[in-house]
């Protein structure tokens, strides 16, 4: 990378400017000198022209107002790309838990399916329980009437 040196002190009122290497401030092309104090040229209001700088200035702008519209069109179908792609994206997603969804959704209902029967059977022994209970019970009295 080249940029332009700033040197002073030849004495003489004379700026020395050089182009130098920025990686390795080396000085790469011969010196070039000016007048320190150089009046700049003054431009009076009365001569300076502004059709040039309008007609720059209007074709900066229509170029802006084309690069703002081909963004804009850009951003649209970068925006209908990702609504796609989020839709195929949910697609596959359901084509892959599809199968395995409603597979656990069977699972699911046996499951319910045989707690169900669980807890009938749960009651049905508690329920013989009591009735082996009473048999021993009368058991017990037909025994003591038998002895007697």
């Amino acid at each position: 990378m080249r940029s332009g040196a700033l040197e002073t002190g030849n004495g003489l009122g004379w700026v020395e400017l050089r182009s130098t290497d920025r990686l390795h401030g080396a000085v790469t092309s011969p010196p070039l000198f000016q007048p320190a104090l150089a009046p700049a040229p003054r431009l009076s209001y009365e001569k300076v022209d502004f059709s040039l700088a309008e007609a720059i200035n209007q074709e900066f702008l229509a170029t802006r107002s084309n690069e703002k519209r081909e963004l804009q069109e850009l951003n649209d179908r970068f925006a209908s790309f990702i609504e796609k792609l989020v839709l195929e994206l949910g697609q596959y997603k359901d084509q892959q838990q599809g199968p395995s969804g409603r597979i656990n959704e069977l699972c699911q209902q046996e499951m319910r399916e045989l707690r169900r029967q669980l807890e009938l059977m749960g009651k049905d022994r508690d329920q013989m329980q009591v009735e082996r209970d009473n048999l021993a019970e009368d058991v017990a009295l037909l025994k003591q009437r038998c002895v007697c």
